[in-house]
């Protein structure tokens, strides 16, 4: 947290927080005006951010996370504005079929019945 910024224009809203102390045009983060939870949120990113700035990108998941955004669904929310080329049948077995590899796995969890 001993990074400054230096600002050459209008100083933007979001670096004019409690977090931040201004001299002239420097900006710094004030660690001392953080909680004990934004902390440890800082650290979880921290270590998020260094375990996969190693790792080997995966751009092959041809999309599987939106195909399971409406896995096994039965109220697809833009069925009749842009409705699928496949049946509910269809697509349910292609996301079984197939791994999910990319960073929004998530889908299953959040739009699935």
């Amino acid at each position: 947290m001993g990074i400054a910024l230096e600002v050459t224009e209008n100083l933007p809203a979001t670096l004019c927080g409690k977090h931040y102390k201004v001299s002239k045009n420097i900006v710094k983060l004030d660690p001392l005006t953080l909680s004990l939870k934004e902390i440890q949120r800082l650290k979880w990113i921290h270590n998020l951010l260094v375990l996969t700035q190693s790792r080997v990108g995966n751009y092959g998941c041809h999309g599987m996370h939106e195909w399971a955004m409406v896995y096994s669904g039965a109220d697809i929310r833009h069925a009749e504005s842009a409705p699928l080329r496949l049946s509910q049948r269809e697509t349910d077995e292609i996301v079984e079929s197939l791994p999910i590899t990319c960073s929004h796995f998530d889908a299953y969890r959040f739009f699935s019945p």
